[in-house]
């Protein structure tokens, strides 16, 4: 059974990455990433597996940036820019994401 989950990563260790949260529907799959900067993005149909490798690296004191960038960005997930506003309104609508 393929149930809702809304879950997060702190990334204390990181000096990229502030903050990973995922949440899953029976259909559609988001992740956002806050970045240290103040920026984030939204990522759209990241699968929970990707989601549960970052976490792993971050339990293990792995670099979840660069983990992130080859398992993120390299895989081509679509994305965009948002702002604290947008997150809420896009997770409520489902919004799709294009890259």
């Amino acid at each position: 059974m393929n149930l809702p989950r809304k879950t997060l990563i702190d990334t204390n260790r990181s000096s990229v990455i502030d903050v990973i949260y995922y949440q899953s529907t029976f259909t559609k799959r988001w992740m956002v990433v806050d970045f240290k900067n103040g920026s984030s993005y939204l990522y759209n149909d990241v699968p929970f597996k990707t989601y549960r490798r970052l976490k792993k690296a971050n339990k293990n004191g792995d670099s979840v940036g660069s983990l992130f960038h080859y398992i993120v960005k390299g895989a081509g997930y679509g994305y965009r820019k948002i702002v604290q506003n947008e997150l809420i309104d896009s997770l409520k609508e489902g919004e799709r994401v294009n890259g």
